[in-house]
């Protein structure tokens, strides 16, 4: 029960996410007036969000996740 709701929870946040990716496509490729207000919206949302973050948390986070999947892969 409870691993069918991580399993569960874990897809919507990877729909979730792949959302916010498809819209900062379109945000980019259609511009500031071109996507919409939903669009313009989450690409203004996820704009601050970024910016909020120092870079020191970027870096750390992709070396995590860079060792993770190095570690993962080996068999």
């Amino acid at each position: 029960m409870i691993d069918q709701a991580i399993k569960t929870g874990w897809r919507i946040v990877e729909v979730l996410f792949i959302l916010i990716l498809i819209c900062l496509g379109l945000g980019i490729v259609l511009g500031p007036t071109g996507g919409g207000a939903f669009i313009s919206s989450v690409v203004s949302n996820t704009e601050s969000f970024l910016r909020s973050i120092p870079p020191g948390i970027f870096l750390g986070i992709f070396i995590v996740v860079g060792l993770y999947w190095t570690i993962k892969k080996k068999p």
